[in-house]
């Protein structure tokens, strides 16, 4: 069992912003989170996405279908020297949940990025499922 990260274009915008209402409307319907949940994006802001050099989409991939999402954003700007991983939205959709697929994502990340501060996950604390890496 292996997941495949594939950096996601601009041009699959339409595509990010599908799974995004999909993965996330769930959260929206259950917190009422307007402002900050991801199935609230609009398609404007996930293309400027890609004109920012420290962000980075990636669909993340199983058995050949894209089965969920993370956005990365490599923060170096709250002080001189900084070094580190925001994993800003991350997703799986529901049919994969529980499947270790978050955990082979985070740890093909790992393996991919080695940002001398570490890493940083915004997740809701109430959902078990987003923080047991």
């Amino acid at each position: 069992m292996e997941i495949e990260l594939v950096k996601v274009e601009k041009s699959q915008s339409n595509h990010v912003l599908k799974l995004y209402q999909f993965i996330f409307s769930p959260y929206l319907k259950k917190y009422h989170d307007d402002e900050i949940n991801p199935a609230n994006t609009p398609i404007t802001k996930i293309e400027r996405w890609f004109d920012k050099e420290f962000m980075s989409l990636f669909f993340i991939k199983f058995d050949e279908k894209i089965v969920g999402i993370v956005r990365l954003a490599h923060v170096t700007w709250d002080f001189e020297g900084q070094d580190k991983i925001h994993i800003g939205d991350f997703g799986i959709l529901p049919d994969y949940q529980n499947l270790g697929l978050g955990q082979m994502t985070i740890k093909k990340l790992e393996q991919m990025y080695h940002p001398k501060d570490g890493w940083e996950l915004s997740t809701i604390l109430q959902e078990a499922g987003n923080i047991h890496f």
